[in-house]
């Protein structure tokens, strides 16, 4: 996966780097990564979106709707 070079050279958060570790990472973990899948089968999340998911929302996939909001 490559992200846009104006997107890294710009100061983005996510170097090409960052994004082979996360990868790495979600790949190593069979719930992670079936979490990823899920989340990118959703139009508009790509890898980037479901790497913030992912981290900023543990719970997900634990809690229904109601508790999640």
């Amino acid at each position: 996966m490559l992200i846009p070079t104006s997107y890294a050279a710009s100061g983005g958060e996510y170097t090409q780097k960052r994004l082979k570790q996360l990868l790495k990472l979600i790949d190593s973990d069979q719930i992670l990564k079936q979490k990823q899948e899920i989340l990118k089968t959703i139009p508009g999340i790509g890898d980037i979106v479901a790497f913030e998911l992912l981290v900023m929302l543990q719970e997900l996939g634990c809690l229904d709707r109601r508790k999640i909001a």
